[in-house]
Parts: C-alpha cells; structure tokens; sequence
C-alpha cells in the first residue's frame, strides 16, 4: 500500500507535499475509469497531465480543489519526479478499484440466496411471457 503522502523535489530549491485524500483519490478514480485503465494510462491522450494535474493542484484536508483547476500551474518539477508522482497516483488508484471490487464481490456473495430467488422468478416469468 502507498504511503499517504509523497514528497517531490521542485526545481532549484524546496519541495511539494502531496496528500493522497478522498477527494484527490475519488478524482484519480474517475479520470481513470476503471482497474483495466491502470496499464494503459500512457495511452489515453491527456491522461497523464490531468493525473498530474489533479495530483498538484492545492486542496483542503478534505480533498476539495481551493484553486480553480483549469487555470492552475504546476510548479517546475522535473520528468523524473513526475513519474514517481504517477506511480504513487496510479497504486493509490489501483488499491481503490481493488479494495471495491472485494467489497462488491464480499456483498454479491451475502445477497447470493437472494439473487437466486430472483433470478428463478425472472426466469418463470419470461417463460410466462413467451407462452403467451
């Protein structure tokens, strides 16, 4: 699991933090889409930047954007950091859809009997229908 925060070295001198939050995590998730989206990030035009992007911008504790996004500049950082803060989004991100997809599939398994039961009386009434 990725650590919550990451330090990244700034162009000449200082450093930014950046805090690994719901709303910065909720972001990544929705601009990636999906777990199979992970490996082709590279691929998808603009991806990258808006990760970035997403990533950089100020926020509150909570993950709320205090700056608006569009017009926001991201401070030199060099390729090499940027790609770490990539890995650090991207393990963030895949941890999410992992930790769903468990906690949907954990749920599907509780419901199973009932899921049945339902599945059986759509199955009796689409014969109904189709005899008619």
């Amino acid at each position: 699991m990725a650590e919550p925060r990451i330090h990244l070295k700034k162009e000449g001198d200082g450093e930014v933090e950046v805090f690994m939050s719901f709303g910065l995590q909720d972001q990544c998730a929705q601009l990636i889409g999906s777990a199979e989206n992970i490996a082709r990030v590279t691929e998808i035009q603009g991806l990258v930047m808006a990760l970035v992007t997403c990533a950089l911008v100020p926020r509150t504790t909570f993950g709320r954007p205090t700056v608006d996004v569009e017009s926001f500049d991201p401070p030199g950082i060099s390729p090499e950091e940027i790609e770490r803060l990539l890995d650090w989004v991207l393990e963030h991100t895949l941890d999410f859809f992992v930790r769903q997809l468990n906690s949907r599939s954990k749920l599907a398994l509780s419901k199973k009997e009932t899921l049945k039961e339902i599945n059986s009386s759509l199955i009796s009434i689409a014969d109904e229908v189709s005899k008619t």
